[in-house]
């Protein structure tokens, strides 16, 4: 009798390195580290402003990369690099952007949506998902609609709890910050976040989207048989 094999998540090979998650506002990169560690045989990068040539940053970034993982200070310039090298990832996540609708950051913000979500094609596996968190449900609402504007599926997750002050920066990461991106520092800013529930929105690459000949959707569909060896009687 034929075995039929489970359809797998993400079709087709990609050239290059795939990694399993690259982080978009990796912060100190606790996350990232932990799956690295947790799992060593995957890929994963981790991508903030933070982690630049500033003492505190520097020695996160080391230690990042000391356990695998990719580094970069850029969104933008990061997928840029991964498409130049034939990189992809099966999860982007992007955690707690600024909002859209804070005026003094507005701009930044939704540039690198839009830079991250105009490159998820070039970057993203088939049926791979894009995660955000962010503290503004306005935010997320507006990220939904632009998302399915361009042909996503997007839908928004169950809300977390509100973070612990042990989440926030400390005050010597505070200071860092602010020497390194004195415009979009304020020193209220990094305590905003700790009396509000997280919203969550997760954007697939879905198939469609992905595949839009039937005919190639088709084909990835078929199952995969194998036969088993006949046992001698």
């Amino acid at each position: 009798m034929p075995v039929v094999k489970r359809k797998r998540m993400f079709r087709g090979a990609a050239r290059g390195r795939v990694f399993q998650t690259v982080d978009l506002g990796a912060g100190k990169g606790e996350y990232i580290e932990r799956q690295s560690r947790r799992f060593p045989n995957r890929k994963y990068a981790a991508v903030d402003f933070l982690l630049g040539p500033e003492k505190f940053f520097d020695a996160v970034g080391q230690r990042l990369h000391k356990n695998g993982v990719g580094v970069g200070d850029d969104v933008t310039t990061f997928l840029r690099q991964m498409i130049e090298r034939k990189e992809k990832t099966r999860h982007l996540n992007m955690d707690m952007p600024y909002p859209f609708d804070t005026s003094a950051y507005a701009s930044e913000s939704q540039r690198a949506f839009k830079s991250a979500l105009e490159m998820i094609p070039r970057v993203l596996l088939p049926n791979g998902k894009f995660y955000i968190t962010s503290e503004s449900s306005w935010t997320i609402r507006l990220m939904q609609k632009l998302a399915e504007k361009q042909g996503f599926a997007a839908r928004q997750l169950r809300t977390i709890p509100p973070l612990s002050s042990s989440d926030l920066l400390t005050t010597a990461q505070q200071r860092a910050l602010r020497m390194k991106q004195p415009d979009y520092y304020h020193p209220g800013m990094v305590w905003a976040f700790a009396n509000q529930p997280i919203y969550r929105l997760e954007i697939t690459y879905n198939l469609k989207k992905a595949l839009p000949s039937k005919d190639a959707r088709r084909k990835l569909a078929q199952p995969r048989a194998s036969f088993e060896k006949k046992k001698p009687k």
